[in-house]
């Protein structure tokens, strides 16, 4: 897992799984992982975009992106955790994490 977010995250986002502790470490990494997916799909760029080229910045909720490229319009993303073995995220430029509401019907 270190392996991969050494390659694959940037050096804030690998001091925040690292800070995870090791209970609390894969679980850190998938939420960071699907997010930045969420990002690269939310602007239509998917795993073409570079992942170390924006940072998952944690805020409560979830996390705000950083992205020096893109600086005029701030991204939000909020994972999702179904049970105990699924997690996803949704990213948005319209509202903060904490303002996103689930409705799982």
């Amino acid at each position: 897992m270190q392996n991969i977010a050494g390659h694959f995250f940037t050096a804030g986002e690998c001091q925040v799984l690292k800070a995870a502790g090791e209970a609390a470490r894969q679980s850190c990494f998938l939420a960071i992982w699907t997010s930045k997916e969420a990002y690269a799909k939310g602007l239509g760029l998917g795993l073409t975009l570079d992942p170390t080229s924006f940072e998952m910045r944690p805020i409560p909720g979830g996390f705000r992106v950083f992205d020096a490229s893109r600086p005029v319009q701030p991204w939000w993303v909020r994972s999702i955790r179904f049970g105990d073995t699924w997690i996803g995220a949704v990213a948005t430029p319209y509202c903060v994490p904490s303002q996103m509401v689930w409705d799982r019907r």
